[in-house]
């Protein structure tokens, strides 16, 4: 190398040098990409840790919350129960009396309806027999 103009021989060192840069960069960046992939799995196993960890409290809340409903509804009063249960009861036959006492009002006016109808008709007949009468004894 020593032979070489000088020139060349400092091409010759700027080119290793330069192959060097790149190997340390390579070096370097691959380095940079597995020290983020590292990072990257890591974060992702504490998310899923997390993840799994709020699931595993929120079914355990859930559970507790079953569990302490089902418990109050095994100690309900047996009594309020009972009273609950008169009280709709009482209701419903409130209701029908006043639905019976309606449906008998509305039976009532319909019959009166039909009564007054049929009462115009008796009259109309009437004034036709009298009418026929009196025809019939005119003409005797």
């Amino acid at each position: 190398e020593k032979n070489l103009p000088d020139a060349v021989q400092y091409g010759m060192k700027m080119y290793n040098e330069r192959s060097r840069i790149m190997s340390n960069a390579e070096t370097t960046a691959m380095n940079r990409v597995t020290s983020a992939e590292m990072r990257a799995n890591a974060a992702l196993e504490k998310a899923k840790e997390e993840v799994s960890q709020r699931l595993a409290d929120a079914e355990n809340r859930a559970h507790d919350i079953i569990a302490d409903a089902q418990e109050r509804a095994d100690n309900a009063d047996e009594s309020e129960i009972v009273r609950r249960a008169r009280e709709e009861a009482r209701i419903i036959k409130n209701d029908a009396r006043v639905e019976a006492n309606e449906l008998r009002i509305k039976a009532s006016q319909d019959a009166y309806k039909v009564l007054s109808a049929v009462e115009g008709e008796f009259q109309s007949l009437n004034t036709i027999r009298r009418r026929r009468a009196e025809l019939g004894a005119e003409s005797e």
